[in-house]
Formats: structure tokens, C-alpha cells, sequence
């Protein structure tokens, strides 16, 4: 398990992925997972479907509650603190880090939605 804060996550594309703040330090992150980042953030991935074309299981988002664990009703934002299964992965020379099936929301983030107001040009009378 790795454990940070979000700072972007993707379920939607064809890759889906989530980078992650962390709190170890680079050196760490590169002893695990085979490549040395530049900050404390590392980007946990995988592909919707396998080389066969079946589709990969579902990602599944859990937070506690009263001491059991349920699915998480909204999509991570930016902040959220979670914990991420992922698994080294040795391919073509390189290491990858693969995002499991599963992530757990340890604590929602207090930043609120910025509101975006429109304007027109046009003036209505």
C-alpha cells in the first residue's frame, strides 16, 4: 500500500492513473519502485484492459465507516489522503508501478469546490 494525498486521479481514460503527494522521500520511492522522482509525488496506473482485450476489473473506492469498510459514494479530488494498492511490475527493462484494484480514503479534503461564475458579453435589456 502506498499512502499520500491526491494530487490528480484519471478513471475515465483509456490509462486510468492517480498521482499521489507522499511522504517518503525520493530515494525510498526509487528503491521500490525502480525510478527516481523529482518531488515527493509518484503516479500509480494501469490500463482499463489487458493485452487480450478483456477488461480490467473495476477500481474500487472504500472509506470506513463505524468501523467497517463501505464504497466511497463520490470521486476523489485533490487532497483527499489515501492509501493506494499498487504493485511493482518488471517490463521491457523497466519498473512500473501498478495501480490495484482498490483505494481507501483515509481523510476527505476540507478544500471546497471553487465556484466558476460566467459572464456574457451581450447586454440584455
Amino acid at each position: 500500500m502506498i499512502a499520500g494525498e491526491v494530487i490528480f486521479a484519471d478513471f475515465d481514460s483509456k490509462n486510468q492513473y492517480v498521482r499521489l503527494r507522499t511522504d517518503a522521500t525520493p530515494e525510498l520511492i526509487n528503491q521500490w519502485s525502480g525510478y527516481l522522482p523529482k518531488d515527493n509525488d509518484i503516479r500509480l496506473s494501469r490500463f482499463k484492459t489487458d493485452y487480450s482485450g478483456m477488461p480490467a476489473l473495476e477500481i474500487r473506492i472504500w472509506e470506513e465507516k463505524d468501523g467497517k469498510y463501505v464504497r466511497y459514494p463520490y470521486e476523489l479530488r485533490n487532497g483527499d489522503k489515501v492509501k493506494c494498492a499498487a504493485i511493482p511490475v518488471k517490463s521491457k527493462g523497466k519498473i512500473y508501478t501498478n495501480l490495484g484494484r482498490d483505494i481507501l480514503v483515509v481523510q476527505k479534503s476540507r478544500k471546497k469546490k471553487r465556484k466558476v461564475t460566467y459572464f456574457s458579453d451581450c447586454e440584455d435589456n
